[in-house]
């Protein structure tokens, strides 16, 4: 016999076909479709208010629940209008909270990308771990103080965007992110630098933008694929010639820090595009060596 928790196992997988053989199990078992659908019901309301394509056209419990379970990507970032469509005048999503975002939200394992910019969440709940396949997670200013240490495990992850929050660290082991390619956390008030960050090598773009570091990191040459690094409103004094070992950088923002000086030899970067070195202590004479040097990209504060 088959029982109700028995179902709703069946259903977490997220399979549209173990979904359907949920229900079939349901009425043979004479289980009402509503305790079925009762643990989904308020998450479904809550997207079907904010006329989220797919899940609003669903008729039946099952195929609110499909609906769910289908979808790849969840814009719900009050910036963003990725799931508007005229017709349906969807309102702005607004006040998110983890209460909207009830224990059922965290089950739709089959999530490729979530944004929740503008949300009051202040945390994360530890079930964060059970969306295994998200590649893209964006947690623009939504509050947060603290991480869990569970994040770590979503090993697909590919992009993190955590701007514009208040934390003040991250999980030292992050590098279990180890297909991480864009990393963004700039705008916290973070003054240690996340030494995991280092072994992170497939790291493509990386922004720590205002935050309270002094130093450079030292280290950062590891990230070989590294292409994009923003470093801008910090307090950095000294940039090392190490800098120069990352081959593959393409943009450079160091804008708004105390730097009286840079390597030259950055010059010699094959790929460098563009610098941003605006708002520093550059003297005269310094800028006037960039200028020479570096001909062949696009460099800010510097005239």
């Amino acid at each position: 016999m088959t029982t109700l928790s028995q179902i709703q196992t069946l259903i977490e997988t997220g399979n549209a076909e173990n979904i359907k053989l949920a229900f079939q199990l349901g009425r043979s078992q004479n289980i009402p479709k509503k305790d079925i659908y009762k643990p989904w019901k308020k998450l479904v309301t809550f997207f079907r208010r904010q006329r989220i394509s797919g899940i609003l056209k669903a008729k039946t419990s099952e195929e609110k629940i499909l609906a769910l379970f289908s979808r790849k990507v969840f814009i719900l970032d009050v910036t963003s209008d990725a799931d508007y469509h005229p017709q349906t005048e969807r309102p702005p999503i607004l006040n998110i909270t983890l209460d909207h975002l009830t224990p059922a939200f965290w089950k739709l394992c089959n999530l490729k990308a979530l944004h929740l910019g503008e949300a009051y969440l202040e945390e994360l709940p530890a079930e964060v771990k059970q969306l295994k396949n998200l590649e893209d997670f964006s947690l623009y200013a939504c509050r947060l103080k603290r991480l869990p240490k569970e994040l770590v495990e979503l090993k697909n992850l590919k992009s993190l965007n955590l701007t514009h929050n208040n934390l003040k660290s991250i999980p030292a082991n992050i590098d279990k992110l180890v297909n991480l390619e864009d990393l963004n956390l700039g705008h916290n008030k973070i003054n240690v630098f996340p030494e995991g960050i280092l072994k992170l090598t497939k790291l493509k773009k990386l922004k720590l933008d205002a935050n309270s570091f002094k130093e450079f990191p030292l280290g950062l040459s590891n990230l070989e694929n590294l292409e994009h690094f923003s470093y801008s409103s910090n307090k950095l004094k000294v940039l090392p010639e190490s800098i120069t070992k990352l081959k593959k950088l393409k943009k450079l923002d160091l804008s708004s820090n105390e730097l009286e000086t840079i390597p030259l030899s950055l010059a010699e970067l094959p790929d460098l595009e563009r610098i941003n070195l605006s708002r520093n202590k550059l003297s005269s004479d310094q800028k006037k060596q960039i200028r020479e040097r570096f001909q062949y990209c696009t460099i800010w504060g510097v005239s």
